[in-house]
């Protein structure tokens, strides 16, 4: 069964669902409701919503447009003047699939929260996966994409992602390991001489931090999804996550270090893109180009400025300040802008030409679209993150790459061919008067 594109609309008495199933007979067309469910069925299609609130059959309809190929359902609130949240974010609507488990030991502690006492498996969707064995199952130590959730992907694809993803063997590398691993490579990487001219000669970084992007345009609008966007929502698997207090600190600050990335590529391609996209998101990202993953908001702002330093062609250190406070104000815009950006860079990696950028998807970005949707309490941790990274005062020696030693040393050097040119002129303008005494003479 095909599930149709479709889109959801109310007022105070009903919700309308329009369900585009070109080439379809009427009289064969099934729907159903019944409390908060929603179902339509025309061969080949087949869609299954659970609503916010609760509907009821009585006083509805349906019409049926040929030239668009499209039933509208008009279905009445039980309760008029009752208003259904969130019916934008059509994952959340989209009925559940079953999916195999693991016997997860789980305790219960309140309705929409959980501890995690041992390990549960989620299903990610993803076609290079194999299936449920003891590899695949989460592991604390050597995990990897949403929440370190997954093992043993990476190691089957190894020859597809070695320029995708730098660690060469995840699977096999613990975390701790990886982020010496990732730090070691950054200090080689890290130019001294790249850095000192992008500080010196920074006429268009300048120009580039001077830009206004989308987030600091229109604040106080309600962002509204592109039709393209609402197609992507419902191709998401709709899923439930079931998250520990340390993980969702993992979650939260993978994705700090996932949108600083792409701010940086939005910012240094003026909102325009460009053919390094991919590459600009998923080599700034610690997250996506090494598995690596913080508890720690510092540790995460300090890995972001020291890879902006390290990697993409602008390395700026005001540069990079002025990326974090363009994630600042989108964690402040709240879940559908945040959802807005990952949706976007869904379609970066989709796209890419010449690697398999996509795989980062199935690791990664499915996934924290999925998660932001479900999370109950989204728009109050956003602000939250928000403050905390607003609050965090990270300086130049934090990155440990010398930088206030590369600079001091720049600024003797400086000083020295300033004095020598300055006597220069001096002799210059002696010379040039014992020439004229001799003239004189």
């Amino acid at each position: 069964m095909l599930t149709p594109k479709f889109q959801i609309n109310q007022d105070d008495v009903s919700v309308t669902i329009v369900v585009h199933a070109p080439y379809t007979k009427v009289s064969e067309v099934d729907i159903f409701i019944e409390e908060t469910c929603f179902a339509f069925h025309a061969k080949p299609y087949y869609l299954r919503l659970e609503l916010p609130g609760t509907i009821v059959e009585a006083g509805s309809s349906c019409k049926y447009e040929v030239d668009k190929g499209a039933y509208t359902v008009h279905v009445c609130k039980q309760e008029k003047g009752e208003h259904f949240e969130n019916l934008d974010l059509l994952t959340t609507m989209l009925a559940q699939k079953k999916t195999p488990q693991t016997k997860p030991l789980i305790e219960v502690v309140e309705e929409g929260n959980y501890v995690l006492n041992n390990f549960y498996w989620l299903d990610v969707n993803c076609e290079h996966e194999a299936s449920l064995t003891k590899e695949n199952i989460c592991s604390t130590t050597f995990g990897y994409g949403f929440a370190n959730q997954k093992h043993g992907v990476i190691s089957k694809l190894q020859e597809d992602l070695c320029d995708i993803v730098y660690i060469r063997n995840p699977d096999d590398t613990s975390l701790e390991d990886r982020k010496s691993l990732k730090q070691a490579a950054e200090d080689l990487k890290f130019d001294s001489d790249y850095y000192l001219a992008d500080l010196y000669e920074d006429d268009y970084i300048q120009h580039i931090i001077k830009f206004i992007p989308e987030w600091k345009q229109s604040p106080e609008e309600q962002l509204e999804f592109t039709d393209e966007e609402k197609e992507q929502l419902q191709k998401l698997p709709n899923k439930e996550y079931l998250i520990s207090e340390n993980e969702q600190q993992i979650i939260l600050n993978g994705l700090f270090d996932i949108l600083f990335a792409y701010a940086y590529n939005v910012r240094v391609t003026e909102g325009e893109g460009c053919v390094e996209s991919a590459w600009n998101i998923r080599t700034i990202s610690h997250t996506l180009s090494w598995c690596c993953s913080s508890s720690c908001l510092k540790e995460t702002v300090v890995s972001c400025l020291r890879r902006s330093l390290c990697y993409p062609q602008y390395r700026n250190w005001k540069l990079g300040c002025k990326v974090v406070q363009d994630v600042i104000r989108i964690l402040k815009k709240g879940r559908r802008y945040i959802l807005h950006c990952l949706l976007h860079i869904w379609r970066i990696f989709q796209t890419a030409d010449g690697s398999p950028c996509y795989i980062l998807n199935d690791l990664y970005i499915t996934d924290y679209c999925v998660w932001l949707q479900k999370l109950k309490t989204c728009d109050e941790l956003m602000k939250s993150l928000s403050k905390e990274a607003k609050g965090l005062n990270v300086l130049k020696k934090d990155l440990d790459l010398e930088l206030e030693l590369i600079e001091e040393a720049a600024e003797l050097v400086l000083a020295d061919e300033k004095q020598a040119e300055e006597s220069n002129s001096e002799v210059d303008e002696l010379t040039n008067q014992i020439g004229l005494v001799s003239v004189d003479s």
